[in-house]
């Protein structure tokens, strides 16, 4: 008896561990693909401190072995009085997946250059403060692809989960698993 319990316990666990790791696939995006999607977002507009953020012309750039999407963007800040400044502002993001509306998005904004010689160093660090608070706020959550436009029964049913997403050979790969 303890055999039998063995054998089917063994059994049941084996076609698990096979569900898992046998039904998955990569879908792979490449930075041109990326780019022309999350063009359609833009330009994007915030006011927040008495001022209007508008984020126009993202650049994106995908970086091997790394789990970040790379973005510039020029933004203009303006509070119709004294500032009224252009500059180009380099961010990394992390590429998340919403479950629910199975949406790849762009979260956690992080400001890695401000090309702005024209200010002082203590507003070049409070205009990064400032830019990437209202980025996290304004952008974070930016789809940029919906796994509903795969043409898979299991995904539409919400069966799918992503496992993995990385980036090889300048292609973001998304490794989505049943």
């Amino acid at each position: 008896m303890k055999k039998l319990l063995f054998i089917f316990i063994s059994l049941a666990l084996s076609i698990q561990s096979l569900m898992a790791f046998g039904f998955s696939y990569d879908v792979k995006f490449s930075e041109e693909f990326i780019q022309k999607e999350l063009t359609k977002k833009f330009p994007m507009e915030k006011k927040k401190f008495f001022m209007n953020f508008v984020f126009t012309d993202p650049v994106i750039t995908l970086k091997d072995n790394s789990e970040f999407v790379y973005l510039k963007l020029n933004v203009n800040m303006n509070n119709g009085k004294k500032i009224n400044t252009n500059t180009s502002v380099e961010f990394k993001s992390k590429i998340s997946y919403e479950n629910k509306s199975k949406n790849l998005t762009l979260v956690d904004f992080e400001v890695i250059n401000i090309d702005n010689q024209h200010l002082s160093p203590k507003l070049n660090g409070l205009l990064k403060v400032v830019t990437q608070w209202v980025a996290n706020k304004k952008l974070s959550g930016t789809p940029i692809y919906s796994l509903n436009d795969i043409k898979n029964t299991k995904i539409k049913k919400g069966t799918a989960l992503v496992k993995n997403i990385f980036v090889k050979n300048k292609k973001m790969n998304v490794t989505v698993g049943f």
